[in-house]
Parts: structure tokens; sequence; C-alpha cells
């Protein structure tokens, strides 16, 4: 369990700001401030709302109708460690 944790956590500091289904999906998610792929660190940043009692119930709905409503098409994780999922084709060194 707690591997997966782990994973979960830092998944999307791997490589090229991509998770393993990001780089199937040809997504990877940037830093906005830098346009650089995303840290180990923002990637917990994003997370870490899920493992907050309550909060992480409903954050999964809570993030549809963030990204719907939002025109960068951010979810909450993504305001709080101010990062965005792109296509790997949009992204631009």
């Amino acid at each position: 369990m707690l591997v997966a944790t782990v994973y979960l956590a830092l998944k999307d500091g791997m490589k090229n700001g991509q998770s393993i289904g990001k780089r199937m999906m040809d997504l990877m998610v940037v830093k906005l401030a830098t346009n650089q792929p995303c840290t180990k660190g923002s990637s917990a940043l994003r997370w870490v709302l899920y493992i907050i009692p309550y909060v992480g119930n409903f954050l999964p709905i809570v993030d549809i109708i963030m990204i719907l409503a939002n025109e960068n098409g951010q979810k909450c994780g993504d305001k709080l460690a101010k990062t965005q999922v792109i296509s790997v084709s949009d992204y631009c060194e």
C-alpha cells in the first residue's frame, strides 16, 4: 500500500512530467511559471488534497466541475501547485 501511495503522489513528476497513463495518452503536466515539466514536489502538491479527510471523498466531483468551469481545464490540485495538463504536441521548451 505504501508503494501505491508513493506512486500516486509522485507519478506526474516522473520523466517529462508524465505518469504512465499520461505517457500513453500523449499528455504531460507542466509548471505554469516556468513551462517546464512537473517536478516530484509539484506532483505531490497536486495530489495532497486527496489525503485530507472528507475533502478527498468529494474531490473527484469538485475536480470535474473545476475542469469544466475553468478556461484552462485545471483541477483543484493544479490550481494549488500552479500546474496544467497539456498535450505533448503543445509543449515547447
